[in-house]
């Protein structure tokens, strides 16, 4: 959206009558998460209303617009009062003290925190202390595979390893499920799809280790740790000394995705693989995960903060709503009340559906750091020399030297 139209915006919605600024309505802005959102935030502003007397404005448009929309409704006086950025999207919102610290609104109407959700969902929406958001979704990296591939090459699968299933044992069945099928020299089916990226993170937390010394706005650099350079290594032998990486989990050329989205179940399903998930393998320290985490936030400049409060109470706390945004959204609840009923309330799960539960609370998962000081700087640091190491033309010691000393510069700057 553009700004000339957000200015206006604006300035209709600063000509509103009285009546509609009054006590009993407020205004929700959302942005990025598509219709399915939308509609569900429709129907419960109505069931919403109808319970409370309390109405609800949806402001509906793109992530970044929401962001510059936030920006000019504070300026003009008429602050939305509720909004729903995930972590990157608020940004330097949540260190500018943007929202409210939810923990003493959950508080007064009788809820802990501490026990409605795992502690790796806690700790990636508070920030010094504050909780600046009540969580409404988690999207947690498991391990996906192709159970008939493993059972053709004799090995068991990821499940049926158990405790037995480790990067040791993932290696060696990275190495026996990398084959030439019709004997032309060239590969067609890989082991794992990819060990850059995300996936090298969560080698990185598998061997008991960070990028950062926090998740939200780090001041420090840890990429000159030991833990960082184990799991350097280990993603470098599989991609250029094993050569087991490549091919897609979805069109059948990869045995096994430890990146994919839990929407990807239903693309494995729709072509008809016999699939399933399980954790991790076990590294050095744990079978961490890294997730993908949504919330709502209470505006700080709200003039309905009591309203505002019952609305995100609603959403993220009132059972009915919960199930509904599951059936609907297909996202995993955060709510552990809930998160048990998630195979009767979405299709196309697997068997070992819940690894996606257990995997958030496996020691040392986290949601991916927020950096927002010299960001595209920062990426650019890690993804040259980063990339350098996967190409085998720069040794991990070297590279991850270099990026701490970047990363720590312009963390300094």
């Amino acid at each position: 959206m553009q700004l000339r139209t957000l200015f206006a915006l604006v300035l209709a919605l600063s000509l509103v009558s009285p009546v509609t600024q009054a006590a009993d309505k407020i205004t929700h802005l959302t942005g990025g998460h598509g219709d399915l959102w939308t509609d569900y935030l429709e129907e419960r502003r109505k069931v919403f209303t109808e319970r409370t007397g309390i109405e609800v404005e949806i402001l509906a448009m793109s992530g970044n617009a929401a962001r510059e929309q936030l920006l000019v409704m504070r300026a003009a006086g008429i602050s939305p009062d509720v909004t729903d950025f995930w972590g990157a999207l608020a940004g330097d919102y949540i260190s500018a003290g943007f929202f409210e610290d939810l923990r003493p609104y959950a508080a007064r109407a009788g809820y802990q925190v501490d026990e409605l959700y795992q502690p790796q969902v806690v700790e990636a929406l508070t920030y010094q202390g504050a909780l600046f958001s009540m969580p409404n979704y988690i999207n947690p990296r498991v391990t996906y595979f192709h159970k008939n591939l493993f059972e053709s090459a004799g090995l068991p699968t990821p499940v049926a390893a158990g405790e037995d299933w480790t990067w040791e044992s993932m290696r060696d069945a990275a190495k026996r499920l990398t084959r030439d099928l019709n004997g032309d020299g060239a590969i067609d089916q890989y082991g794992i799809d990819t060990v850059t990226g995300m996936a090298w993170e969560q080698f990185v937390h598998q061997a008991g280790g960070r990028l950062y010394n926090e998740i939200l706005f780090p001041t420090e650099s840890r990429f000159n740790t030991e833990p960082v350079l184990v799991a350097t290594e280990f993603a470098r032998q599989l991609l250029l000394d094993d050569r087991v990486v490549g091919g897609s989990l979805t069109a059948g050329t990869a045995a096994m995705s430890f990146t994919a989205s839990a929407q990807v179940k239903d693309q494995l399903a729709a072509a008809g693989y016999d699939w399933d998930m399980s954790l991790h393998a076990k590294g050095p320290y744990s079978r961490a995960s890294i997730f993908g985490i949504g919330g709502i936030q209470l505006v700080t400049t709200s003039a309905n903060k009591e309203a505002a409060w019952k609305w995100i109470e609603f959403l993220t706390l009132d059972p009915d709503s919960v199930r509904l945004y599951v059936r609907t959204n297909q996202r995993i609840p955060p709510l552990m009340s809930v998160q048990g009923e998630y195979a009767a309330l979405v299709p196309h799960l697997s068997d070992n559906w819940m690894a996606l539960i257990e995997a958030v609370a496996q020691p040392n998962s986290a949601t991916l750091t927020v950096v927002t000081k010299a960001t595209s700087s920062i990426n650019a640091a890690i993804s040259s020399n980063m990339n350098q190491v996967w190409a085998g033309q720069l040794a991990p010691q070297i590279a991850l030297t270099r990026i701490h000393e970047q990363v720590t510069a312009l963390l300094n700057e």
